[in-house]
């Protein structure tokens, strides 16, 4: 069996739809959730003193405010390791040269 879960993102709980007159609020229906990932999402609530309602809201919260420009960050990293003195290798690059062997 697999649950389905549905929460307005304004404290309300939805059972098919959630009315506001503030239309600046967003929510989310996300179907087909595995129970044993419901069961644990709940027990992370109340681990801390949360409902699932604002633990889930704080998750989406985070991940989306969470951007990672992962070109940037090995730009970055290059840059910080062409300024010493060792030599750093691309590691993708040796490590596609030992797959052609």
């Amino acid at each position: 069996m697999v649950a389905e879960f549905s929460v307005c993102f304004t404290g309300i709980p939805a059972i098919r739809q959630c009315y506001h007159s503030d239309s600046s609020m967003s929510q989310l229906l996300v179907r087909d959730l595995d129970p044993k990932a419901v069961d644990t999402l709940k027990r992370r609530a109340a681990g801390n003193h949360r409902s699932l309602q604002q633990e889930l809201k704080l998750i989406l919260e985070e991940t989306a405010h969470f951007s990672i420009d992962s070109e940037s960050v090995a730009r970055r990293i290059r840059a910080n390791l062409a300024g010493k003195r060792a030599h750093y290798s691309d590691s993708a690059r040796t490590q596609a040269e030992d797959r052609r062997r």
